[in-house]
C-alpha cells in the first residue's frame, strides 16, 4: 500500500542499494520518467549516477516482462548505459 509522504506526494516503492550492479547505485544524482499509452500505460525510468558514470533504465510491471530482471516486485531492470571516460558512450559524472 502506498504511503503518503505529504498532501501532495506519494511514496509508492523504493529499491536498489549502494553498488555497480545492476539495479545498484552510486550516488544517483537524477530521476526521468516516461509514460506512454492510455488504455495500457507503460512507464520507464531512468536514473543518472554521477560514480558509476552511467544511466540504468528500469520498466514498472508486474510481472517483469521477458528479457528484464526483477529487482524488487514491479520493478524490472532493463539495460544501462556508459562508463567513465569522454569516449562514445561514456560519461564523466552523469547528471541531468
Amino acid at each position: 500500500m502506498p504511503q503518503s509522504a505529504d498532501a501532495r506526494y506519494v511514496f509508492e516503492n523504493m529499491w536498489g542499494q549502494y553498488g555497480s550492479g545492476n539495479g545498484q547505485f552510486a550516488w544517483p544524482n537524477d530521476v526521468a520518467v516516461y509514460s506512454s499509452g492510455n488504455i495500457f500505460p507503460s512507464v520507464d525510468v531512468f536514473v543518472t549516477e554521477e560514480l558509476n558514470h552511467r544511466i540504468q533504465k528500469f520498466h514498472i510491471a508486474n510481472p517483469c516482462p521477458t528479457g528484464t530482471t526483477e529487482i524488487v516486485a514491479g520493478i524490472c531492470f532493463v539495460t544501462k548505459w556508459g562508463t567513465f571516460g569522454t569516449g562514445s558512450g561514456q560519461f564523466k559524472q552523469t547528471s541531468g
